[in-house]
């Protein structure tokens, strides 16, 4: 396998109430698979910018950063990426604007974190759906 220098990537693990957001890839190799949403950091961005930027431009969702759950690094056949997985706090008021239809057109739901063994993530997310302590999480 090619070694590749790591893409820096952030996900938002975004909980509300006992559930957590979850996206699905629509491009890609991994198009179809779900995900922590997220993206791409920008040269000199901070992880916590980055998701911020990130989930604002995605979803039109604003939140804040809390703390970072796990960094992890996952090699695919055409790159290797590293992961840095945070969890974000949204408001009511910010999570009101995800509307169903925003939900369904870009393929976003909230699901707890015990039905994670029912959807099909992404490799890299489905080692972090193993990693992170969601007990901790859930409240």
């Amino acid at each position: 396998m090619a070694s590749y220098q790591p893409i820096e990537v952030v996900a938002g693990v975004v909980v509300f109430e006992g559930k957590v957001l979850i996206a699905k890839r629509k491009c890609g190799l991994l198009n179809g698979l779900w995900e922590f949403p997220g993206g791409k950091t920008e040269k000199d961005e901070s992880y916590f910018a980055a998701i911020i930027r990130e989930l604002d431009e995605e979803l039109g969702l604003s939140v804040e950063p809390e703390k970072k759950l796990l960094v992890l690094q996952h090699e695919y056949p055409d790159k290797t990426v590293l992961l840095h997985f945070i969890k974000c706090f949204a408001s009511h008021e910010s999570i009101s604007k995800i509307t169903p239809e925003l939900i369904e057109k870009n393929d976003i739901c909230w699901i707890h974190p015990q039905e994670f063994d029912t959807i099909d993530f992404c490799p890299a997310d489905k080692i972090a759906v193993q990693q992170i302590a969601w007990s901790s999480l859930i409240t």
